[in-house]
């Protein structure tokens, strides 16, 4: 039996029971499929099942990450290691004599210490550590002390630019030494920083430029990037060492298994009950609205979310607590599913708040994130999408949920980042809108809640 490993893994000679196992683990529900079937919708186009290998001329190409389970597989079968041959031609690409120069500055916690000697020990594997845990740190140690030129993958720039910015607080390099690909730059150096949506964008002659340079890419925020769009990334790259990181590597499509074949199996889970000393246990209050809307099926889900994000009243119950006394001094984030929300809540508070959406310029985004940092803002008012990802603001202690949400890594996300312990912050409140007079919505609640019960 031989195995030669590369951007994916090619095996020849697997006995039949084990091949038609890994074909089996390979091929998945398409929850686009059942999606479609749900909604009415023709699926004439659509495959109820997804392919991850390929069998040709008896060689089965699979995934880097889907490796170790069919492994475990002809384990089982009584095939002896011993009998398998392994070639591995994946990229290691040692920069020993440039990282000799670099010194690392910054100093880790035990649990992160133990995420960088979890992923030293292993080639691929996920690490799920909750957001305000410090994973960038770890990145940066873990780049220093494997010595490999390494790829981090992110997928907004506000990630990025903190991520750039981790290197120049832990080490002695400078933020002009770190490379980064994304937002029409190409500047390839030992360390560089991407963005996974120009990564999905690029040509096989790019990849081929890349497969020569990095021999670990580092991924942050695996379950948040389209599994297909990350996954057709991930098999494009050659490097040897492949981490992911997330704080639930989980995905709310269906398709977890996805980011499993890209990246491997879960190698380390930071404990909750280690980061005592750098998260705060938050506070969960409901607040009952009087908004109605008749839906009478899920075709009309979107047009309720949209209705309600621009109800006068339901907005004017959020204003109106949290202008009440007891939150003056708090550092305030108010977020929303439509922008038409934040717009409608930043007439509402005026200069009082700030905004920060998709749709700003980066300059803008940019410039409004630096008032938020140094204080100067009490009041951000933004979207689910960008919050749970993107604003890296310690001292923010109290969450309006201004929308109903339902997927549950944007709420440990968004739990995660309002958890974070930061000078003077004592405590950290998350305000539930419940509106219980819609029943979809508020059953949606109850699946927040039981999220909520599990978050310490």
């Amino acid at each position: 039996m031989l195995i030669v490993l590369g951007s994916r893994a090619l095996i020849a000679g697997l006995p039949e029971d084990v091949l038609n196992a890994a074909k089996k683990l390979l091929t998945i529900d398409n929850p686009l499929f059942f999606k479609r079937i749900d909604m009415g919708l023709s699926n004439w186009s659509t495959p109820s099942n997804l392919i991850y290998y390929k069998f040709i001329d008896n060689v089965l190409d699979v995934p880097i990450g889907a490796l170790h389970t069919i492994l475990e597989m002809c384990d089982k079968a009584g095939v002896m290691r011993t009998d398998i041959e392994i070639r591995d031609n994946r990229v290691s690409n040692l920069q020993t004599e440039y990282f000799k120069k670099v010194k690392f500055t910054g100093k880790l916690r035990d649990y992160q210490r133990g995420i960088v000697d979890a992923c030293k020990e292993k080639t691929v594997g996920i690490v799920e550590a909750m957001t305000g845990s410090g994973k960038t740190i770890t990145f940066v140690a873990l780049t220093i002390e494997r010595k490999e030129s390494t790829l981090i993958l992110v997928h907004t720039i506000e990630l990025a630019n903190q991520t750039i910015q981790a290197f120049v607080n832990f080490t002695n390099l400078k933020s002009e030494d770190i490379g980064f690909i994304g937002d029409g730059r190409w500047e390839v150096k030992p360390i560089t920083v991407a963005l996974h949506q120009t990564m999905a964008k690029l040509k096989q002659t790019k990849f081929d430029m890349i497969n020569k340079k990095f021999g670990q890419i580092i991924a942050d925020e695996v379950h948040i990037v389209g599994a297909e769009t990350y996954y057709q990334t991930m098999t494009h790259l050659s490097a040897k060492y492949k981490l992911g990181f997330s704080a639930t590597p989980k995905r709310d499509d269906g398709l977890t298994d996805v980011i499993h074949f890209a990246t491997g199996p879960k190698i380390y889970t930071v404990d909750i009950d280690l980061l005592e000393d750098v998260l705060i246990k938050p506070t969960v209050l409901r607040i009952d609205t009087n908004y109605n809307f008749p839906i009478f099926s899920s075709d009309e889900y979107q047009a309720l979310i949209t209705d309600l994000s621009e109800d006068k009243d339901r907005n004017q119950l959020i204003v109106d607590t949290a202008n009440k006394p007891e939150y003056k001094d708090r550092n305030m984030c108010f977020l929303c599913v439509r922008i038409s929300q934040v717009e409608a809540l930043k007439e509402y508070f005026g200069d009082d708040a700030e905004i920060l959406t998709s749709r700003m310029s980066k300059k803008n985004r940019r410039l409004v994130m630096e008032k938020l940092l140094k204080g100067d803002c009490k009041k951000i008012i933004s979207t689910y999408a960008l919050f749970s990802t993107g604003i890296d603001s310690p001292q923010l202690d109290l969450a309006f949920l201004c929308a109903p949400l339902q997927a549950e890594v944007k709420i440990k996300q968004t739990a995660g980042r309002l958890m974070r312990k930061a000078p003077g912050k004592t405590e950290a409140t998350i305000i539930d809108f419940v509106d219980k007079k819609v029943s979809l919505l508020k059953y949606q609640f109850y699946k927040r809640n039981r999220i909520y019960k599990k978050l310490w």
